[in-house]
């Protein structure tokens, strides 16, 4: 069974304004393990995250592992 590319979209989106934790990134610059932000914004796959060390790298929901913690 799969959902439709909108129902993913709508999953994802009732996140906006959760806490997020990151478990491990892909990316040159990573968001280190353990690391704690503010989901802002979901658009095109990616959580917009606020870290709270100041940074505003994004999560891809389908690469990066992370967990909602709030």
């Amino acid at each position: 069974y799969s959902k439709s590319k909108h129902m993913q979209d709508k999953d994802y989106s009732q996140h906006i304004g959760k806490r997020i934790e990151m478990i491990h990134m892909e990316d040159p610059f990573p968001i280190q393990p353990g690391a704690q932000g503010k989901i802002v914004d979901y658009q095109a796959g990616m959580y917009h995250v606020q870290w709270d060390d100041g940074r505003g790298l994004n999560v891809i929901v389908d690469v990066d592992k992370y967990k909602i913690i709030s």
